[in-house]
């Protein structure tokens, strides 16, 4: 019984360590949020899972700011700091069911499962806000410059539900956020389906306009 008992004790302690060993793999070392090979496995399971059961699902491309210039002012010691700080900003306010990661870089994505655009920009905004808030306690340079971007595209706003169309469109939402001055959130608006009953009425008018020219 004491061999058996000394058995199970070890196999315990042997799983222990391999879901560990599982866990930092699947993990940035300098943020603890996913990496970009983990993260794009559950991209393509959360795109499909969400398609077959007409769920939304909303995507956040995070870029931090000024990164270069951190790195000029405090060295790479500043730069791994902020890229920390992001991850732990991100570990704290995401949702349970959320999956961030750092993409590379400068960049993090973030999957909001069950997540329409307005919903996530509520993530997005409290991210940002939470950021702001706890770079006040951080010391030059990373109290003036530390900021993010975010872009914003859900499921529904693409025209295929497919993985790289998605982040695609989360991408030039990150760029125009970048583009319009940074420290803000853009969000791809779904383009409003045509009303058939105004293209009937259009149509109605382009040919009255076009049978009135003729008879003159």
């Amino acid at each position: 019984f004491v061999m058996a008992l000394g058995f199970l004790i070890a196999g315990w302690h042997v799983g222990r360590r391999v879901d560990r060993l599982s866990d930092e793999a699947r993990r940035d070392p300098v943020t603890r949020v996913g990496n970009r090979r983990h993260w794009e496995e559950c991209l393509a399971h959360e795109v499909m899972r969400s398609a077959k059961a007409d769920m939304p699902l909303s995507l956040l491309m995070l870029d931090v700011d000024n990164l270069k210039k951190l790195n000029d002012a405090g060295g790479h010691g500043a730069g791994d700091l902020a890229l920390s700080v992001v991850g732990d900003v991100l570990n704290d306010t995401c949702r349970s069911r959320d999956i961030p990661a750092r993409f590379g870089g400068d960049e993090f994505a973030i999957l909001l499962p069950r997540t329409h655009a307005s919903e996530a920009r509520v993530v997005a905004e409290r991210i940002r806000q939470e950021l702001a808030r706890r770079r006040v306690d951080l010391g030059p340079p990373l109290h003036a410059l530390l900021t993010v971007s975010i872009g914003i595209c859900d499921l529904a706003s693409c025209e295929a539900p497919q993985p790289h169309l998605l982040f695609a469109a989360a991408d030039r939402a990150l760029y125009r956020a970048k583009q319009a001055g940074r420290d803000r959130i853009e969000v791809v608006e779904k383009a409003p389906q045509a009303d058939i009953s105004t293209v009937i009425v259009l149509e109605e008018r382009r040919r009255a306009r076009n049978k009135k020219s003729s008879t003159r």
